[in-house]
């Protein structure tokens, strides 16, 4: 895996929660909230893949670290909503989020493959 890959995946992402956000805002009429967090867990996410991107060490580490708390601030409420809401638990938009949250999960914890000059 590389720092790219990572990069396109969490782009993925960002627009998934984006979708998601405006999907619930759609279904009910009401919830604008929805797409405020939406908006901001994916400008977290856009920010640390940026992050990625950049030479030193440290900034990787930031990067993976916005990815990190981004990902865990969406999976944590559709989580907690699929097991606290009993419509939620079904939805398909709930079910299709935490599924590209636990894809976003893989991506990030797998090793980075470094190329090493010789």
């Amino acid at each position: 895996m590389t720092f790219a890959i990572k990069r396109w995946v969490t782009f993925f992402y960002a627009a998934a929660v984006v979708a998601v956000g405006v999907w619930r805002q759609l279904e009910t009429k009401d919830s604008m909230q929805a797409v405020w967090f939406a908006l901001v867990v994916a400008a977290v996410a856009v920010a640390g893949a940026l992050l990625l991107r950049a030479a030193p060490a440290w900034r990787k580490w930031l990067g993976t670290g916005l990815i990190g708390l981004s990902l865990a601030f969406e999976a944590g409420w559709f989580l907690r909503r699929a097991f606290t809401h009993e419509t939620d638990g079904t939805s398909v938009r709930v079910l299709l989020i935490l599924a590209v949250c636990a894809l976003q999960l893989v991506v990030l914890l797998w090793p980075v493959r470094t190329v090493r000059a010789g």
